[in-house]
């Protein structure tokens, strides 16, 4: 049975590891947003990534009274940047946003990779995506507040 890698999200489902678990898309009355419940990891994660604190009005949809446990609205378009930041926290140093489009065929994906893996990732990719992607190269900086790399100073 194919076992998809640690360092890979296709989809918000991927994102249940890191504490984040859609439910719906029918909470929100434009469905522009999902419902999403939070682990208390998750939680955590979503405040550091959107820099806010929940609150207890966030309670969650389908863990009430689990401690931690909490609700969120996403909007759909936001996967691709939160699946970056959570491949960073998780340490990965060079991580790649595929969006690759040919005549039949579509993929989005974000991959996460470790120090030195970037050339050699493109070198294999390279001729199948033709360039179709974006690398974020982790400095190390995800989190609550980050440095500004060019004058250094920390907010």
């Amino acid at each position: 049975m194919y076992k998809k890698p640690e360092n890979r999200i296709d989809s918000w489902h991927d994102l249940e590891r890191f504490g984040i678990e859609v439910l719906t898309g029918e909470a929100c009355g434009l469905s522009i947003r999902l419902l999403c419940d939070l682990s208390p990891q998750g939680a955590s994660l979503i405040e550091e990534f959107l820099s806010v604190k929940l609150t207890g009005d966030n309670n969650s949809w389908n863990h009430r009274g689990q401690e931690g446990w909490k609700s969120i609205l996403l909007p759909r378009g936001i996967l691709e940047e939160l699946a970056v930041f959570c491949l960073a926290k998780d340490g990965y140093r060079s991580i790649v946003y595929v969006d690759w489009k040919t005549d039949y065929a579509w993929a989005h994906y974000v991959v996460g990779l470790d120090e030195g893996e970037y050339e050699e990732w493109r070198e294999q990719h390279d001729e199948i995506y033709k360039g179709q992607w974006r690398v974020f190269f982790n400095a190390g900086t995800a989190g609550l507040r980050n440095r500004h790399f060019m004058s250094g100073r920390v907010q």
